[in-house]
């Protein structure tokens, strides 16, 4: 969707009216949207709720100390 519009993380932001980092949080899998945010994405791109809702969050990673 974003491909298409030829959006931005930051065009994404503005179109829902939301901060920059909740796009990125979503985009990268670190968090997931509220059902009503879920509802309006699929609202305002197509992309199903139950999409955003069941993705599998992305493993918390930790920096490797000692690692040349």
């Amino acid at each position: 969707w974003m491909g298409r519009r030829r959006f931005t993380q930051v065009d994404t932001a503005r179109y829902f009216g939301w901060h920059e980092a909740v796009i990125s949080r979503y985009l990268s899998g670190h968090r997931r949207p509220n059902l009503v945010n879920a509802l309006r994405i699929e609202a305002q791109t197509g992309i199903p709720a139950k999409a955003w809702l069941t993705a599998v969050a992305a493993p918390a990673t930790r920096p490797v100390r000692g690692v040349a």
